[in-house]
């Protein structure tokens, strides 16, 4: 299997974070689907810089998916379990 293409982020307590291409895509396509379409449609009334900056602010909602994946590798390494159930 091909390893697919990361965008290198920053590292946490020897835990790099990187995030896949195909992330950046969904995020822009949330962000337009959201900020110029859905948001404009059920929300009338505010000007453009509304409806993006609340798309931008929903869409990095799916950057606390980010956070809590480094959380499930933080304690996982200061785990002394050897074996992992799910």
């Amino acid at each position: 299997m091909k390893r697919s293409q990361r965008i290198e982020l920053f590292a946490v307590a020897g835990i790099q974070l990187a995030i896949d291409y195909s992330w950046v895509v969904t995020f822009g396509l949330v962000l337009v689907s959201l900020s110029a379409g859905y948001l404009p449609h059920r929300h009338p009334g505010h000007g453009a810089g509304w409806y993006w900056g609340i798309g931008v602010l929903t869409t990095l909602l799916f950057f606390s998916i980010a956070i809590h994946e480094l959380a499930q590798a933080l304690v996982g390494n200061r785990s002394p379990a050897r074996r992992c159930t799910g």
